[in-house]
């Protein structure tokens, strides 16, 4: 039987690119199956304001996204990739956390270089960690991971420009990033240079109300 990691690796290799609708537990997750996503997301915006009324700001903890993302798994047959935040600590803890991951059954995961409060570019108001501590921790979950179908993304947020983003984009691709997630870019020409430019593959959010405009990709 094809795990969650192999059935997401394979839908990554398809042409084109692939869709994925964010859950926030696992009835929203039953809804989106039956609505014909291959791939979802369990994001820790919607699981902090479905869990605590609130906005995400690292206030959810590694155990509640963690037990959520197993309910999900435990719902439905299509792949999840679970946000996790920053790794939740540091390279120490994104070890642990990439064998929870693991544990749950979840296809992927990814961590961010924001600095806490954790605050999405979409929003404002965030700042980032130093390139080098980030790639730290993805070498930690690299080195962590017992599957290798598991995908490791990386995100980052356009918080110091496109320049400085494709930079970031190409160190955590050398440390062992298997997808970048870039999230605040305002036009497809920019996501297209990261693209190029990092070499690897790149993910993104379409998010309405946010105050970034979406990309009609």
């Amino acid at each position: 039987m094809k795990t969650q990691a192999a059935k997401l690796r394979q839908l990554l290799r398809r042409p084109g690119p692939v869709v994925s609708v964010g859950v926030w537990d696992a009835f929203s997750a039953i809804v989106a199956e039956q609505e014909g996503f291959e791939i979802l997301t369990l994001f820790g915006s919607l699981t902090s304001w479905s869990m605590i009324g609130k906005p995400d700001s690292g206030s959810i903890t590694q155990t509640e996204l963690l037990d959520t993302a197993r309910r999900i798994i435990g719902a439905v047959s299509t792949p999840l990739v679970v946000d996790c935040e920053d790794g939740f600590g540091d390279p120490l803890t994104v070890r642990r956390t990439v064998q929870l991951v693991e544990q749950v059954g979840a296809a992927g995961m990814y961590i961010e270089d924001l600095k806490r409060p954790l605050r999405c570019s979409a929003l404002g108001g965030g700042q980032l960690l130093s390139s080098d501590e980030m790639v730290g921790k993805i070498r930690a979950a690299v080195e962590a991971r017992g599957n290798p179908d598991l995908l490791i993304m990386a995100r980052t947020d356009d918080y110091e420009g496109v320049d400085e983003l494709i930079a970031r984009s190409k160190k955590y691709a050398a440390a062992g990033a298997d997808m970048i997630l870039a999230i605040g870019l305002t036009s497809e020409d920019a996501l297209t240079r990261v693209g190029k430019e990092a070499d690897v593959p790149i993910a993104t959010v379409q998010a309405a109300g946010t105050g970034r405009p979406e990309l009609l990709l």
